[in-house]
C-alpha cells in the first residue's frame, strides 16, 4: 500500500464494531472446529488409555499445560500467522473486509502480531487457569482463581471500552501492539 493510499484509507471511517464482532464470531467458528477435533482426540485417548488420561488431566497443572499446548498455542499460531501474512487478516477478517496493519499502514510482522495476539488471548488463558484451579482442585492459594476471573472481566471491559472510545476503534491489544484494524471495503 502506498503512503497516499494509506493516508486516504486511514482517514476513512473506522470499521464498525458490528463488523469487528462478526469477524471474531467467524474466527471462533475456526477455533470451535479445532476444539472439536482436540475433544474428539481426547475422547478417543480416554477410551483407549484411561490411565493416561487420568495421569495427564488428573492434576490441574498438567491438565492446564496440555490444554495450553493443544488449544492455546494453535489458536495463537492461527492469529499470529494469518495477521502477519500478506493479507493481514484471519479467515473471519477476510470475510468481513477487515485487516490488521501497523500504525504506518504496513503489514505487521510476526513479533508485533505475537504481542497483539498474546494480549488478546490473555483473558482466555486466565479463564482456563481459573477454571482448572476451581474444578480440579486448587494448587495455588484460594483467592488467585477468583482474582484471575476478576482480571478477565476487567480486560474484556477495557477492550470493549477502548474499541468504543478510541478514534480508530483500537482495542487494548491494538493500543499495546501499535496496530489498527482497517476496513478494506
Amino acid at each position: 500500500m502506498s503512503t497516499a493510499d494509506f493516508a486516504a484509507e486511514s482517514r476513512s471511517k473506522p470499521p464498525s464494531l458490528g463488523r469487528r464482532f462478526a469477524a471474531v464470531a467467524l474466527d471462533y467458528l475456526v477455533i470451535l472446529a479445532w476444539v472439536a477435533a482436540v475433544t474428539a482426540l481426547g475422547v478417543a485417548v480416554r477410551a483407549l488409555a484411561p490411565g493416561l488420561s487420568e495421569t495427564v488431566f488428573g492434576h490441574p497443572l498438567s491438565g492446564e499445560l496440555v490444554g495450553f499446548v493443544l488449544l492455546t498455542l494453535p489458536v495463537l499460531a492461527y492469529f499470529v500467522l494469518t495477521e502477519a501474512s500478506p493479507s493481514g487478516a484471519t479467515w473471519g477478517k477476510r470475510r468481513t473486509g477487515l485487516r490488521v496493519v501497523s500504525l504506518d499502514g504496513r503489514r505487521i510482522r510476526p513479533l508485533r502480531s505475537s504481542v497483539r495476539t498474546a494480549v488478546k488471548l490473555l483473558p482466555w488463558e486466565l479463564s482456563h487457569f481459573a477454571i482448572w484451579q476451581l474444578s480440579a482442585g486448587p494448587t495455588v492459594p484460594a483467592p488467585l482463581p477468583y482474582l484471575a476471573l476478576g482480571l478477565v472481566w476487567t480486560l474484556v471491559g477495557a477492550t470493549l471500552v477502548t474499541a468504543l472510545v478510541t478514534r480508530r476503534r483500537r482495542a487494548v491489544h491494538d493500543l499495546i501492539a501499535g496496530t489498527m484494524v482497517l476496513d478494506t471495503r
